[in-house]
């Protein structure tokens, strides 16, 4: 099984996504982390993919802030965005 961005930390998976070097200074973190809840490795590949697309859509909002680009979206893709903001802020977790 690929171990791509999984990490354990006390026993437990996280997911680690890089954030890449322009948005640093933007979002204030070098990467994006969250954690699986699960000591099972077949368990934590099997999450990791939503969780990495999570993140991952996270990195690309903020670049889209970054940039400017934000107001040209489709308004389902706006929506889609601001929803991504107002999520309770437990579910990622920064370092």
């Amino acid at each position: 099984m690929e171990n791509s961005c999984l990490y354990r930390r006390h026993n437990v998976y996280w997911v680690r996504v890089r954030v890449p070097d322009k948005l640093r200074d933007f979002v204030g973190k070098t990467q994006l982390s969250k954690n699986l809840s699960t000591t099972d490795l077949a368990e934590a590949n099997r999450k990791k993919h939503i969780v990495i697309a999570e993140l991952k859509q996270l990195i690309h909002l903020a670049e889209k802030k970054f940039d400017g680009t934000i107001g040209s979206l489709s308004k389902e893709d706006q929506i889609r965005e601001l929803a991504l903001e107002f999520r309770p802020s437990e579910e990622v977790m920064f370092f």
